[in-house]
């Protein structure tokens, strides 16, 4: 069954003398996997890196008949265009260093027919965004990670916490703590991180 969709990739691995695995991220299924054939080989089909991590693509792919009996799978890829590339990430490597950041712990937390989902790909989508002109970029991570653990139902709410989460990350540099208190949201989110991620 032919499908389409709006992704994110989040990763690529060369797979066998010239295929691709390319693992992605949609609003409606959560984490989708697909097998590019001859993606590596053929350079009129997927012209300008549209499948680079990072970028925002529509595809049109077969799903694997073990898809509709409620487990994932590869995908067979059929075409792919680009959407959005998020150029200005690419000019600096903090920025860059930082998206790839985000693509990874998405990778890490999302899974096949996440019931979080829309939440995740806004969460992605409104991060690279901000992440393109921020001038604080050590705050917007805070307040990504933030809200991806309260996405994902394992973060607690808290004083601190409260302001994070009402907040869009696109407003993320009119966070304002005490010093103490950076300190502590930093430490609460990174060990509810650790713990979640080695799970």
């Amino acid at each position: 069954m032919l499908s389409k969709d709006k992704v994110f990739i989040l990763k690529t691995t060369p797979f066998q003398d010239s295929d691709l695995i390319v693992n992605a991220f949609s609003a409606q299924e959560g984490r989708v996997d697909f097998l590019v054939k001859g993606a590596r080989k053929s350079k009129k089909r997927f012209v300008g890196g549209v499948l680079e991590p990072s970028h925002y693509v529509f595809v049109l792919y077969y799903k694997k008949r073990s898809y509709f009996e409620g487990e994932g799978g590869l995908h067979i890829l059929k075409e792919a265009h680009l959407i959005e590339d998020f150029s200005a990430l690419r000019l600096n490597y903090e920025r860059l260093e930082m998206a790839l950041y985000f693509l990874k712990l998405v990778y890490q937390v999302a899974r096949h027919g996440d019931p979080h989902a829309q939440d995740l790909f806004n969460l992605l989508g409104n991060g690279l965004k901000a992440l393109m002109v921020s001038e604080n970029i050590e705050n917007l991570k805070i307040h990504f990670e933030t809200k991806l653990l309260y996405y994902e139902g394992v973060y607690s709410l808290d004083d601190l916490s409260v302001p994070l989460l009402k907040l869009p990350l696109s407003k993320h540099q009119e966070l304002s703590w005490l010093d103490d208190e950076r300190k502590k949201v930093i430490a609460s989110v990174q060990r509810v991180l650790r713990g979640y991620l080695n799970k």
